[in-house]
């Protein structure tokens, strides 16, 4: 049986008229895109890290259907199954369904599941409700996409996924100071612009973290939300059970952002088998702590060997698990990463680096399918030149564009038949490729 004390804490707008009046938001430009999915029959899968805003953006839908839509108070059912005695309810699609009064009621309802991979088969227990074909809206969020894919199979074309990531340096400013967010306000208040910059690659992205402006109490956060990930996710549901070695990998790979992953090495390194080396790699994955990118290649014989790239998903999270980095920063190792989380949130995945046996090396490659366009990190103030890699790169491919990430050069240029365009790095939103 539901115990329904806890079903009302966590549901308040049903008792509190002004709980949105007093609530803050911060804006999130996938919002939008959720929005534009509710009349449609898909379930919604909110996926991402702990702690990176999905509660909050189903609130903000929730928010949405009260006051946009006018969808009765009595219609949405919230459920946060960090809750445990909530995990059990989950066990009986009977009992939800005559909770939610859909054998009575011919009303749609909204059902919302964060956590939903606490649910025991969390697939098919959904599938068997939408199955059912009720006038039911499902919105559902989970911090692991291994266990997501687990459903994944049972979900298939039943469902539209959104991936929710830490802030962009767009939603940053947005939240810091909308008026900065433009290409001519970014020239006119660059000092200004600098220091949120800064803020923003030794913080990140994690809404907890950017709400709060003491320093000492961010770091205290970005630790925090480091403990629970370990706590949570790697004993707690993943079971892990060698935590230390766990710990070390994520050390190793946090201070090497931006290079290849050497299993081999890795397992020497750690002490640990291969077959454990490569689940932990994938586990710090599926839970979006780390990304690895493959290379990009037509002729494998001639270009780099199968070793993929690796890059933190959030820049606080590195500084806080490796502290030198806060004294004693790599600077192009850090931009590096942030241009990868950057270009991922305006290109999806379809992201390469290059890199020949001569080590001449393309920084990344977007590959649309129709063409490839390489992106080059020059983090320097002047106007840099297509040179070493990127000039092998075009003359063995000939790509119809160049993009050159620069630390304040703004423009535009031609190299051969190819068109040039130089973007500060702060200013990768207004990128024309990606802005569309």
């Amino acid at each position: 049986m539901l115990d329904y004390s806890i079903f009302q804490n966590q549901n308040r707008w049903r008792t509190e008229t002004d709980f949105f009046q007093k609530t803050t938001f911060l804006n999130r430009v996938v919002f939008d895109d959720i929005s534009k999915w509710l009349d449609d029959d898909e379930i919604l899968v909110l996926s991402g890290s702990r702690q990176v805003g999905k509660s909050t953006l189903m609130y903000m839908v929730i928010k949405h259907l009260l006051k946009k839509k006018n969808i009765a108070v009595k219609d949405i059912f919230y459920f946060n199954l960090d809750e445990r005695s909530l995990q059990t309810f989950f066990q009986n699609t009977a009992l939800l369904i005559d909770f939610l009064n859909l054998k009575t009621e011919k009303k749609k309802k909204y059902l919302f599941i964060d956590e939903f991979q606490k649910i025991e088969d969390a697939g098919n227990f959904i599938k068997a409700i939408y199955d059912l074909q009720l006038p039911l809206k499902i919105i559902i969020s989970g911090s692991s996409s291994l266990e997501i894919a687990k459903s994944r199979e049972t979900l298939t074309g039943r469902k539209q996924v959104f991936l929710i990531y830490p802030f962009s340096f767009e939603e940053f400013l947005l939240f810091k100071e909308p008026e900065l967010h433009s290409i001519k306000s970014f020239q006119i208040k660059q000092t200004r612009l600098k220091q949120l910059f800064e803020e923003y690659i030794t913080y990140g992205g994690y809404p907890r973290v950017i709400l709060e402006n003491n320093v000492s109490k961010k770091e205290l956060k970005l630790k925090e939300i480091y403990n629970s990930y370990i706590e949570k996710d790697i004993i707690n549901l993943l079971k892990i059970d060698k935590v230390e070695k766990f710990n070390k990998l994520i050390y190793l790979l946090s201070n090497q952002v931006g290079g290849l992953v050497n299993k081999n090495e890795i397992s020497n390194t750690l002490a640990l088998n291969m077959l454990t080396t490569d689940r932990y790699l994938n586990l710090l994955s599926g839970t979006y702590v780390f990304d690895y990118i493959s290379p990009y290649f037509r002729n494998p014989r001639k270009e780099i060997s199968k070793m993929p790239k690796v890059y933190i998903n959030d820049l606080g999270l590195k500084n806080i698990i490796d502290t030198k980095s806060l004294f004693y920063r790599d600077d192009g190792a850090i931009i590096e990463n942030f241009v990868y989380n950057e270009l991922k949130k305006y290109s999806g995945f379809n992201l390469n680096y290059w890199r020949t046996h001569g080590k001449a090396e393309v920084d990344f490659i977007y590959n649309s399918g129709d063409f490839v366009i390489p992106i080059e990190v020059k983090y320097t103030e002047k106007k840099p030149g297509i040179t070493g890699g990127l000039l092998s790169f075009y003359k063995k491919y000939r790509p119809q564009k160049i993009i050159l990430v620069t630390k304040d050069y703004l423009g535009t240029d031609k190299f051969e038949n190819a068109d040039v365009e130089y973007v500060p790095v702060y200013a990768l939103s207004e990128c024309s490729t990606f802005k569309s």
